[in-house]
């Protein structure tokens, strides 16, 4: 959760930034929201993983895991 929680905020700072300034400060200000935004991605992968470990069945880990990696992929195409 609290990845996630990271990642909104980093997008919430790069979108408030952006309207502010009319930029994110060049490619090293896209650089670093990208870096910033995949240290919240990889953080959430984690925890999915291990809770889908844990709490689903043997013969439905593998199904709820792919179905999970679709959504965030899906997300992360939207965003």
């Amino acid at each position: 959760m609290a990845a996630g929680a990271l990642g909104a905020v980093v997008f919430a700072v790069v979108g408030g930034v952006r309207l502010a300034v009319g930029g994110i400060g060049g490619p090293m200000g896209a650089a670093a929201a990208i870096f910033a935004a995949q240290i919240a991605y990889e953080g959430v992968r984690a925890g999915r993983k291990l809770h889908l470990t844990d709490m689903a069945e043997y013969g439905f880990r593998a199904r709820d895991t792919a179905l999970s990696n679709t959504v965030i992929g899906a997300a992360l195409m939207a965003g």
